[in-house]
């Protein structure tokens, strides 16, 4: 999990330097559609992992949102 989790920064942080890199072209709108694929994926990851009844901090992990950050913002 790890390795893919990796992974998914590395390909998240690629798209974004493409998808600025080349403005007005072809290449934004579907780098576009690959960020929204990879939101549309960490989503239906977390989904997936509460519907199983998994540990919270875990489906938050996989989402991409540090569990210490949500508890910050309620506090607030």
């Amino acid at each position: 999990m790890v390795v893919e989790q990796n992974f998914r920064y590395f390909e998240a942080a690629k798209t974004k330097k493409l998808f600025h890199q080349y403005p007005m072209t072809d290449v934004t709108l579907v780098m576009f559609f690959r960020i929204k694929q990879q939101e549309l994926d960490c989503i239906r990851a977390a989904t997936e992992r509460l519907r199983l009844n998994a540990d919270k901090n875990e489906a938050m992990y996989v989402a991409g949102v540090k569990p210490d950050a949500l508890e910050h913002d309620i506090e607030r």
